[in-house]
């Protein structure tokens, strides 16, 4: 008998889990905004919306039996649970069903700060100025990209200009070079001439 109604525990724990676990992943793709007893869409004093309540922790999903959830979305939504106790769902038979409640947590983080972002003013200014903010940044990143750039060119366009006047400087110094040593030429030339002329003259007389 004891076993029999370890069983009948076990086969209801699992089930209040699951119809748990259900719920969870139907707010993935859309958490339920809080609402009136008529199924209007609370706002708090700032005029934006509220999304409903739902479980982030292990401690919160084995308590979490409904109360927590305004009226219109419990009902709409058949939110009535009990159980299961912290103690049952750490369990290792209930070890795959707790993996998935704690990656469910994650997911319906993110979908709430998405749906947040995208629903309320206050989000939406803060997301603009956040875009602006990027943009900004984006913008000064390009603008020393291209003084980066322009530097670059400048530096290039200097060592090409100090390059040309070192080519002009050492072609003018090697054409005087030049006209030096052919002056020089000459000069020999000349001297040459001279001494053969003299050297003429003196077996002439001899």
């Amino acid at each position: 008998m004891p076993e029999l109604i370890s069983i009948v525990g076990k086969q209801r724990a699992e089930e209040t889990i699951n119809k748990k676990i259900d719920v969870l992943k139907r707010w993935v793709r859309a958490i339920p905004w809080r609402a009136l007893d008529d199924g209007q869409p609370l706002r708090d004093r700032d005029g934006e919306l509220v999304l409903e309540y739902f479980p982030t922790s292990i401690s919160a999903f084995t308590t979490w039996d409904g109360s927590q959830n305004s009226k219109f979305v419990r009902e709409s939504e058949h939110l009535e649970f009990r159980g299961p106790s912290r103690g049952t769902l750490d369990q290792p038979y209930h070890s795959a069903s707790k993996s998935l409640v704690i990656s469910l947590f994650e997911t319906l983080l993110k979908r709430a700060q998405r749906q947040l972002l995208h629903a309320n003013k206050s989000n939406l200014i803060r997301r603009l100025l956040s875009e602006r903010a990027w943009q900004r940044s984006l913008i000064k990143q390009q603008e020393t990209e291209i003084a980066i750039l322009l530097d670059g060119i400048t530096e290039a366009r200097d060592d090409l200009q100090s390059e040309k006047s070192t080519r002009l400087y050492n072609e003018q110094q090697l054409q005087e070079r030049i006209k030096q040593l052919e002056k020089r030429n000459a000069d020999l030339s000349s001297s040459l001439h001279n001494v053969t002329g003299l050297r003429d003259a003196k077996l002439e007389k001899s």
